[in-house]
């Protein structure tokens, strides 16, 4: 699922998967500069990939920060 996501940030930041280097933890905010409008793309593209629709509870913006959160919040629409 991590490498699904990682995609999708790829996909928003308009570059290659490999041009990405960073960790399941980094700050995709602060370190990876994702900017609020890449952050609602990102956020589509999701729901798209993994056939799922984000709560209104979800769509803090904490769940999106990292790699692992995403992966959490996805986790959750899928019970």
């Amino acid at each position: 699922m991590k490498e699904r996501i990682k995609q999708g940030i790829a996909v928003v930041k308009k570059v290659e998967v490999k041009e990405l280097d960073f960790g399941n933890d980094t700050d995709l905010i602060e370190e990876v500069g994702l900017t609020s409008i890449q952050i609602m793309n990102l956020i589509f593209y999701l729901e798209s990939e993994f056939n799922i629709i984000f709560d209104d509870d979800d769509l803090d913006l904490e769940n999106f920060q990292t790699i692992n959160n995403i992966e959490k919040v996805v986790n959750k629409q899928h019970v």
